[in-house]
């Protein structure tokens, strides 16, 4: 479950740690933090990961080019989650993907059992690109062998 706390803001930290202490133990729980106000306070942030900590969960790493400030590097349990947002196929794009490359391979090295990477394009039609251009090279950096998507070829009728 991927939490979503966008219009959640830091001021209700007591709602969300009540909420998060509540769910059982064995139920899997990964929260997204949005709102500017998690990240403005070094002293909420650092409660809120302790938090996260102390309960289990999971803290999704989101990677906006916009909003560097959620593109914290901090895994609260045995689980990395990322969550790409990619602007169409900008240069840019690849760079960061490669730079994800890079840090995966080191958790793997580091014995960190799951890795999560969601990948998303303004323009959605361009999401499978990135995700092909990402499992390949993470396959050919970490020696994985995951599935890559398929491309049907269009047929163009006259």
């Amino acid at each position: 479950m991927n939490l979503i706390t966008e219009d959640l803001g830091s001021k209700k930290f007591d709602v969300l740690a009540e909420y998060m202490q509540s769910l059982p133990n064995d139920f899997p729980v990964t929260l997204e933090l949005r709102h500017e106000g998690w990240f403005s306070d070094p002293v909420v942030i650092d409660e809120t990961f302790a938090m996260l900590e102390e309960t289990g969960k999971g803290a999704v790493i989101t990677d906006v080019a916009g909003r560097r400030d959620c593109l914290h590097q901090r895994l609260t349990n045995g689980t990395a989650f990322i969550r790409f947002n990619g602007y169409d196929l900008h240069p840019s794009d690849y760079q960061r993907l490669d730079d994800w490359i890079i840090r995966i391979k080191s958790w793997i090295d580091q014995g960190i059992p799951e890795v999560h990477f969601y990948c998303h394009q303004e323009d959605e039609a361009h999401t499978p690109i990135t995700a092909d251009y990402f499992i390949k090279n993470l396959n050919e950096k970490c020696g994985l062998n995951l599935k890559r998507p398929e491309f049907l070829k269009k047929s163009l009728k006259i």
